[in-house]
């Protein structure tokens, strides 16, 4: 329901301004049949368009826990210390297809050569999930990224199955890719609760547990002089709030299922310039909540990260082009079926080629971000006194 800015859909600050303000008008002027302040206690809890009420489990079956609005209400009781309940996420990760492609490629191909060696007429052997290894599934993360011999499997639940019949499937797969689908390692809920702690994480799954923090930090997008505006808000306002008030928003067990369907980068939807200014606009946005949480200079930052990016890029070109000369391999098998497949997993994967060719982000000014995170401390007072 919101604009779209620069032919890409609103940030999430915009969305997020858009439903306080909504929320401010039932505040003043309830509207009949809705919950109320007034009438019993009340928890906002604010979800992305693209996350469902539901759960991915380690078996790979997904279940709607009614419990969650039970967990909920105990934190809202058990958690007076803490305003916002930042929740976690099962399925897809809740970044951009791109900055989690890397591994994936990575599985893939790994996989694929497996799945080569082993014969088309074989028993499907996927390798061992990687133990106690980190796996951010951020390709951008500022950790440790996992040890190249460290594989995720594909399709380990079709073990012993006709390897044949599983490289089908594979291949069937790769156009989930375009939409920034997992198809190693899905994030999973083990069923288990961690202890809230701190956290930065991003704000699309976000339970107010008092109402009054609503109106406390805003969701900053800055706007470029060359019309790029910043993402990445929600992690600007956790930040902001951490700064102002530790403790006063954590990261508990509230997890919710987010899927990729219907943002495929398919041929046209993004222009050149408009790929760019998508990865600027995650640049820059990562830039000023760094700066805001970790006091790191922009000057230093910036180009810094923009580096970064640069050469993840670089590497999934890299990986992109050895997984299509891996996945040509298996026209050697002289299979119908598997050569059809193959013709649209190497539509995909030209595809991507051709989004990640453009995708390096657009250089910012660091003086003018710099500027605008000088001006915020007052903007925030007068967002504040606003409501």
């Amino acid at each position: 329901l919101m604009p779209r800015v620069n032919g890409l859909p609103a940030p999430i600050g915009v969305a997020r301004e858009a439903q306080i303000h909504a929320l401010r008008k039932h505040l003043d002027q309830p509207v009949p049949g809705l919950p109320h302040p007034s009438d019993h206690p009340m928890v906002v809890w604010m979800v992305d368009d693209d996350v469902a009420f539901e759960q991915l489990g380690p078996d790979g079956e997904t279940r709607r826990r009614t419990h969650l609005l039970y967990r909920v209400a105990r934190y809202w009781s058990t958690l007076p210390a803490h305003s916002v309940v930042l929740g976690t996420y099962t399925g897809d990760p809740p970044v951009p297809g791109l900055d989690c492609l890397e591994g994936q490629l990575h599985d893939l191909d790994a996989n694929a050569r497996r799945m080569l060696a082993q014969g088309p007429e074989a028993p499907w052997v996927p390798p061992a999930t990687p133990r106690d290894v980190f796996d951010a599934y951020y390709d951008l993360t500022e950790s440790a990224p996992p040890p190249d011999d460290a594989v995720w499997p594909y399709a380990p639940d079709q073990r012993g199955e006709a390897v044949g019949r599983v490289a089908l499937g594979l291949l069937r797969d790769v156009p989930r890719l375009l939409d920034g689908q997992q198809l190693t390692r899905p994030l999973v809920w083990d069923g288990g609760e961690q202890a809230p702690r701190a956290s930065l994480r991003r704000g699309g799954n976000a339970l107010f547990l008092d109402i009054d923090a609503l109106f406390r930090w805003p969701t900053p997008v800055f706007s470029s002089a060359d019309g790029v505006a910043t993402r990445r808000a929600d992690t600007l306002w956790a930040a902001l709030a951490r700064a102002e008030a530790p403790g006063a928003v954590v990261e508990a067990t509230l997890p919710l299922l987010h899927g990729r369907e219907g943002q495929s980068m398919v041929p046209g939807a993004f222009s050149a310039s408009t790929s760019a200014s998508k990865s600027a606009a995650q640049v820059r946005g990562v830039v000023l909540a760094r700066a805001v949480a970790a006091g790191r200079e922009v000057a230093e930052e910036l180009p810094a990260r923009e580096a970064r990016v640069r050469r993840h890029r670089q590497r999934l070109l890299e990986a992109l082009s050895a997984l299509i000369h891996t996945l040509g391999r298996f026209s050697a098998w002289d299979d119908g079926a598997i050569d059809e497949a193959l013709v649209g997993a190497r539509e995909a994967l030209a595809t991507l080629t051709t989004v990640v060719e453009t995708s390096d982000p657009t250089p910012g000014d660091a003086a003018e971000l710099q500027g605008f995170l000088a001006r915020l401390p007052e903007a925030v007072a007068a967002w504040r006194g606003l409501w």
